[in-house]
């Protein structure tokens, strides 16, 4: 009897970590390409663009940031290289001259939360620190530089 549970102890055992599953790999990500500027914001079209794009980015990095932040560390892998694409899609899209500083923010909070996050789930980092709530704070600030880009955006187009 004892032989018998200690030889199904041993193929318990034995069968843990294939039933666990392989731990991914660390995490290594790039930094995000340089930005490029360009475009007037005296041109409604280049304005527009930037302002549909930021603001679609923005909001989905955010919804990520605080949902990523929710979770289990042994979680957060896919949501972290997913902030990654994020931040290197938007790094791609050209932001016209009135808009630089916003774009500088935008991807400085979001290589922020990367940083962050990447640490974390490489468990290099205990924790997240206040960075979520720094990092959102950000974005609020940013949300106030898109309002006024859009009274900008919205004045030009109805002026002859």
């Amino acid at each position: 009897m004892r032989k018998a549970a200690f030889l199904y102890l041993l193929l318990l055992v034995g069968c843990m970590p294939q039933a666990m599953g392989t731990p991914p790999p660390p995490l290594t990500l790039t930094p995000p390409p340089t930005l490029t500027f360009a475009g007037e914001c005296t041109n409604s079209r280049d304005l527009s663009n930037w302002l549909e794009f930021s603001t679609f980015y923005v909001s989905e990095f955010r919804k990520l940031v605080s949902e990523a932040a929710a979770k289990h560390i042994n979680d957060t892998y896919d949501d972290v290289v997913m902030m990654a694409r994020l931040r290197t899609d938007f790094s791609g899209i050209a932001a016209p001259d009135c808009a630089q500083s916003a774009q500088q923010m935008i991807v400085g909070a979001m290589s922020q939360a990367i940083s962050s996050f990447q640490a974390f789930t490489n468990q290099d980092a205990d924790g997240l620190g206040n960075m979520v709530a720094e990092v959102l704070a950000q974005f609020d600030q940013v949300a106030v530089i898109q309002g006024e880009l859009m009274t900008q955006l919205e004045s030009q187009l109805q002026s002859p």
